[in-house]
């Protein structure tokens, strides 16, 4: 008898636990979001609106014209100055901290004394024509050194000589059409493609993969010549004698050739992107880093204020992006081994410059 009413007891003990587990559970969740609507929307609202409100567009193109005066190719002591430019600006602006990152990683020059160019040989081995090794200025650039010639940053070397094919834009579907419809096979050929659908470095992948010993790549007007615009420096379009730089690394974003890989982020908000430009780079990349540089300053202005993010915020200008994403990429390699000792929320803001050289 005892035993059955001791079991009652906890029965209804354990029955008015849970009630009053439940009850609060209940009271809880209806009254969180009334209080979070009351006062977490209003407050966000006006800081995002401050924010924006301080972004001038006079500001970013003050950042684009004097970021863009010069080439500042990545590990050149030009970037090195843009990069240390930025930092001051950065820790002007009121960030937490501004700190230059060097990173040694492989980066890919073209040689400047044995110039790469194409010719076109007739059937005695006589060039009967051949391409420049320079572009021509335009108006205003004639004086500006340390222009990077026109190449493929990570192509092989070598001097390939054989009959020229079409290859629309070296995509797969553009090889299995010559083979397999057409019975043209590129074997032992230096293939001719345009630029656009796919990564450059895949049309190479797609030309080995095909046979063909070279591939010539090239910048046609229906793809890159906007109708009714005029060319540089009087419109935004590619001039004919302009040729276009890029890389052909094909790592699928592993960073650095030599350590591709590791070591990868921690969890924080990243805004930013790549300063380097092949040559001066108004439109890419740096049109976006003077964006980034008026938000930057626009949030150092929160802060001399007294306003600080709930969560870390990490602004950062890489270097060597045009080389492969490999700026930003080191910077993950070598965070990811930081990750376990960091946790997620803080309250300080910080920069980061991504440095390299060859």
């Amino acid at each position: 008898m005892a035993t059955s009413r001791g079991r009652l007891y906890l029965w209804m003990y354990l029955a008015a636990a849970l009630a009053s587990f439940l009850a609060g559970l209940m009271v809880g969740w209806f009254i969180k979001p009334l209080k979070e609507t009351t006062t977490s929307p209003p407050y966000h609202q006006s800081t995002r609106w401050k924010l924006v409100s301080e972004m001038k567009a006079e500001n970013i193109k003050s950042f684009l014209r004097s970021f863009t005066k010069l080439p500042h190719l990545a590990g050149t002591e030009r970037n090195l100055l843009l990069a240390k430019k930025i930092q001051t600006q950065w820790k002007k602006f009121g960030l937490d901290s501004a700190k230059l990152v060097h990173y040694d990683v492989l980066l890919s020059y073209p040689n400047e004394t044995n110039a790469n160019y194409i010719s076109i040989m007739d059937e005695h081995g006589i060039e009967i024509f051949n391409t420049s090794y320079l572009e021509p200025p335009p108006d205003g650039y004639e004086n500006v050194t340390n222009i990077v010639p026109p190449y493929n940053a990570f192509s092989a070397q070598g001097m390939p000589e054989g009959d020229l094919i079409y290859v629309n834009y070296a995509r797969t579907e553009d090889f299995f059409k010559l083979e397999r419809e057409m019975n043209i096979n590129c074997s032992g050929k230096i293939v001719i493609a345009r630029y656009g659908k796919i990564f450059r470095g895949n049309k190479v992948k797609n030309a080995m993969l095909a046979g063909a010993i070279g591939i010539i790549l090239y910048s046609d007007p229906a793809d890159y010549f906007a109708p009714a615009v005029q060319p540089y420096p009087k419109g935004w379009n590619l001039p004919g004698t302009a040729v276009q730089r890029g890389n052909v690394l094909n790592l699928n974003g592993a960073g650095d050739p030599l350590t591709p890989g590791y070591p990868a982020k921690d969890r924080y908000v990243i805004l930013g992107g790549h300063r380097d430009s092949w040559v001066f780079g108004a439109i890419d990349p740096t049109s976006g880093a003077a964006v980034l540089q008026e938000i930057v300053q626009s949030f150092g202005k929160l802060m001399s204020g007294g306003w600080r993010p709930r969560r870390t915020i990490i602004f950062a200008s890489w270097d060597a992006e045009e080389f492969g994403l490999l700026g930003s990429t080191e910077w993950a390699e070598v965070n990811m081994t930081q990750a376990f000792v960091i946790f997620l929320v803080s309250r300080e803001t910080y920069m980061y410059l991504r440095i390299s050289t060859d």
